[in-house]
C-alpha cells in the first residue's frame, strides 16, 4: 500500500488533470448515448459504449506516454543510484559528460567502469574543479577538459556520443535528492539544447579561430 501511494503521489499534477478530463469526457459521451431511452440498450448502444472506452483507452495511453517523458528515470539519494549509474556507464560508446567536479558515487564498480571506458577513449568530459576522480580518469585515458568560468546549472551526460540512438541524461537536485531524465533526438528541444551547449564548450576549448 505505501508504495502505491508513493506510485500515485509521484504523478504530476499535469497528468491528473488530463485524466480527470478524460474520464469526465467518457462519462459524459456514455450519458448522451444512453439518453436515447427507449426501453433497453440497443445493440448500437453498446457499440457506441464500447467504441468510447476504446477512444478513451487509446487516450489514456497517450497521456501516460506523456507522463513517462515528464517523470525522472531515477531518483534519490547518490548512493541510492549506484546501480543506475552503473547502467548507463556501461552502456557501449563513447560518453560524454558534463560535471562540476564529478562527483559521482563510484561504489558498486562505477569507478572500474568508468576507468574501463577511459582506457578505450569513449569518455569527455567538460568540468569546472580539478578532483581527483578526474585525475584518475585523465590518467587512465580520459579527455578531461577543466573550464573557466560558471558551470551550468544543469549537469548532464551524453550516452552513445555521436551515434543514431544518442541520448541525454540529464541529472539535477531536487527536493534533497538526485534526479535523471533521460531525452533522445525526438525530445526537442531538450536534446538539441544539450547539443547546442556542447558546441560551444568544445569550441571554447580548441580556442579562438575554431
Amino acid at each position: 500500500m505505501r508504495g502505491l501511494r508513493a506510485g500515485l503521489h509521484a504523478r504530476s499534477a499535469e497528468y491528473w488533470r488530463q485524466l480527470a478530463t478524460l474520464l469526465f469526457s467518457l462519462l459524459a459521451g456514455t450519458k448522451a448515448v444512453l439518453s436515447f431511452d427507449s426501453g433497453h440498450i440497443s445493440p448500437w448502444q453498446v457499440a457506441a459504449i464500447a467504441l468510447l472506452v476504446i477512444v478513451a483507452g487509446q487516450a489514456h495511453r497517450h497521456i501516460w506516454h506523456e507522463e513517462l517523458k515528464r517523470s525522472p528515470v531515477a531518483a534519490g539519494l547518490p548512493e541510492d543510484l549506484v546501480d543506475a549509474n552503473l547502467r548507463w556507464v556501461s552502456e557501449p560508446g563513447r560518453m560524454v559528460i558534463v560535471t562540476r567536479d564529478m562527483s559521482w558515487s563510484m561504489a558498486g564498480g562505477v569507478a572500474d567502469a568508468l576507468h574501463k571506458k577511459a582506457e578505450r577513449g569513449e569518455i569527455t568530459v567538460f568540468a569546472w574543479e580539478s578532483t581527483a576522480a578526474l585525475i584518475s580518469l585523465k590518467s587512465a585515458g580520459a579527455q578531461v577538459n577543466i573550464m573557466t568560468g560558471s558551470p551550468p546549472t544543469v549537469r548532464f551526460t551524453v550516452l552513445r556520443w555521436g551515434t543514431s540512438d544518442e541520448r541525454v541524461l540529464v541529472h539535477r537536485q531536487a527536493r534533497g535528492r538526485v534526479e535523471f531524465y533521460e531525452v533522445s533526438s525526438v525530445d526537442f528541444p531538450a536534446f538539441w539544447l544539450a547539443q547546442d551547449l556542447l558546441v560551444q564548450l568544445r569550441k571554447a576549448v580548441a580556442g579562438p579561430g575554431s
